[in-house]
């Protein structure tokens, strides 16, 4: 496993990002609500989740990218959010 020392701080953040995500995104969704409000809250919460889990995933590629030297790992934070996870 790769020391946190040979990291850049870039992909260092990333990590940190992946565990605050992991901390804070699900836990901060209110009581269940009633009728129209509780359908709505499920497709709230289900498009928070994706988008959880579709940066988290971002994150994870561009940290397992980093740790076998691919040039793509070399990009910003910014870079890495927008770029698609198949890239």
């Amino acid at each position: 496993m790769t020391s946190l020392h040979h990291i850049p701080e870039s992909v260092t953040s990333l990590r940190y990002m992946a565990q605050a995500l992991d901390s804070t995104a699900v836990r901060k969704i209110p009581a269940e609500p009633t009728g129209a409000a509780k359908i709505f809250q499920f497709h709230r919460r289900a498009n928070i989740l994706h988008s959880v889990f579709t940066l988290k995933s971002r994150i994870q590629v561009e940290l397992n990218n980093h740790r076998v030297g691919i040039e793509g790992a070399k990009c910003n934070a910014s870079d890495a959010i927008n770029r698609p996870v198949w890239s």
